[in-house]
């Protein structure tokens, strides 16, 4: 039906062209007749010939003027007179006003109204063609020509161009239906193919295909026996791999959900104990370093012992050399009294010989009698100064042997001083060597002690790491835990069979 129409609405069109030519064949007709009309007139205008015959020679000029077989040009007055009739020379003169066509149009009066419009204009009417009785559709063309109020009529007859159109309409109709026929078997044969190939009917492939869009998967699959390439069979595998796909994920969407919560649990759990751990390990950074600045004054002050350690050894290796000295110079000084006694033994063996001598001067000064007294004043004076000097070497004698004895005590103080001395030197010296080792331990424990303390920083920083890092696991674990309800969800809008989906897995 629609190429039918096509077609009917192509040859419509094509009449359609044709009569558009038709008239415009006429109008370019029209336009030819009142240029000659025009001509003669000029001619008259001028003087060459009278206005009437310039008048009548227009009318034969126009009644012996034809562009077809029937084409040819009726004039009439403004009074509805007709003035040239190429075919009835017995109209001429005659009114035809409110001459009819066959349809009763009161033809000329149509046509006179027609004139008056600008330029011209159409008409169509019904009249018979020459010499036959029965009418025919004509394409009239009417136009005025003012200056001798004349109106100037051509027309066309169409009734070829109607049978043109019944052709080609028939012939077009003919060629449709073939073409339709031949349609109609080919769309059999492809709704056919396309039932084959659907495996049932298009309405329940689509049926099916609905509810399973929409969740449905229990809809019910009816195919052939042995289809295993159609639609509806396809669709059937893909309901039943959805049945068992959408069970598993709903079955790993509940082992996620559950895995997540354990997750999310747990690090919760992890969190506080990170926390707590970071918040001991702060706690301990903050006490190593504590423990550092101790060591740290430890290992100053311990370098401070050292040194006054090893000034205290030098200054018992002073003390010892000076006792040395002492003891050197104690000795001289008992040689000294050795010498000295010696010297005090001669002193008083002089003395001792000097009194003997004074004795022996008195004796002589006493048997020289008067001449000799003074001589016995000086033996007395030397007797009595070798006495003294013999009390003084006695004094002498004595306070030496006390010098003597406390050179000899103050040699053994030395002595017993120069080893207790020694003692305090190898005391000190062990002292300096425990204040070294104290030291080296001291610098040694500082070192690692910084070193624990730096150990310490990176593991309280490794640790906030890890507090952070169990936050964005807590918060994944969430995340994961909110999809995994999503998930079931989303699974949860489609309908398994329990039977079903029992069967296929």
């Amino acid at each position: 039906m629609a190429l039918i129409l096509v077609s009917m609405l192509d040859a419509w069109h094509a009449r359609d062209i044709r009569i558009d030519g038709r008239r415009q064949n006429l109008r370019e007709a029209a336009t030819l007749a009142a240029s000659v009309v025009s001509e003669y007139r000029s001619l008259a205008d001028t003087g060459k010939l009278a206005e009437d015959v310039a008048r009548q020679q227009a009318l034969e000029r126009l009644k012996g003027m034809r562009y077809s077989t029937e084409g040819y040009f009726l004039v009439y007055s403004f009074d509805e007179v007709m003035l040239m009739h190429p075919f009835k020379a017995s109209a001429a003169g005659k009114s035809v006003k409110g001459l009819r066509d066959s349809n009763g149009l009161a033809l000329f009066d149509k046509m006179t109204v027609a004139s008056a419009q600008p330029g011209g204009a159409y008409l169509d009417y019904h009249w018979p063609h020459l010499g036959k009785t029965a009418p025919s559709p004509l394409i009239g063309y009417v136009q005025r020509y003012e200056p001798w109020s004349w109106i100037i009529v051509t027309s066309a007859y169409v009734d070829d161009i109607d049978a043109a159109f019944m052709q080609s309409l028939i012939q077009s109709s003919l060629i449709t239906l073939a073409i339709a026929a031949a349609l109609i078997v080919s769309v059999a044969w492809s709704t056919r193919s396309v039932q084959h190939v659907l495996g049932g009917d298009p309405t329940d492939a689509a049926s099916v295909a609905a509810r399973i869009a929409s969740g449905d998967l229990t809809a019910s699959i009816d195919v052939m026996p042995g289809d295993e390439s159609s639609l509806l069979a396809v669709i059937k595998k893909m309901r039943d791999s959805l049945r068992v796909s959408i069970r598993h994920i709903q079955e790993t969407a509940g082992n996620v959900a559950s895995a997540a919560r354990e997750i999310t649990e747990g690090n919760r759990s992890l969190s506080s104990r990170t926390d707590s751990q970071a918040a001991s390990l702060e706690e301990t950074a903050a006490n190593m370093e504590e423990i550092t600045v101790m060591l740290r004054q430890t290992a100053d002050h311990a370098s401070t012992a050292r040194s006054l350690a090893e000034q205290a050894a030098e200054v018992t290796q002073n003390g010892c050399d000076m006792m040395l000295k002492m003891k050197r110079t104690m000795g001289e000084i008992s040689d000294a009294s050795t010498q000295v006694s010696e010297i005090i033994s001669v002193i008083e063996s002089i003395a001792f010989q000097t009194n003997i001598l004074a004795l022996n001067a008195a004796v002589e000064a006493a048997h020289a009698g008067d001449g000799g007294r003074g001589f016995a004043v000086v033996a007395t004076e030397v007797r009595a100064l070798a006495q003294r000097s013999t009390s003084a070497a006695g004094e002498i004698r004595n306070l030496i042997g006390v010098a003597v004895n406390k050179v000899d005590m103050g040699s053994s103080l030395a002595a017993g001083t120069q080893a207790a001395i020694e003692a305090v030197q190898q005391a000190i010296a062990r002292v300096r060597l425990a204040v070294c080792e104290i030291d080296q331990a001291a610098t040694e424990q500082r070192a690692g002690v910084e070193q624990v303390n730096t150990a310490v920083a990176r593991i309280d920083g490794l640790t906030q790491q890890n507090a952070q890092l169990v936050q964005q696991v807590a918060a994944v674990a969430d995340s994961l835990e909110l999809e995994s309800m999503r998930m079931r969800e989303a699974a949860s809008v489609f309908t398994i069979s329990e039977v079903a989906a029992v069967g296929q897995l």
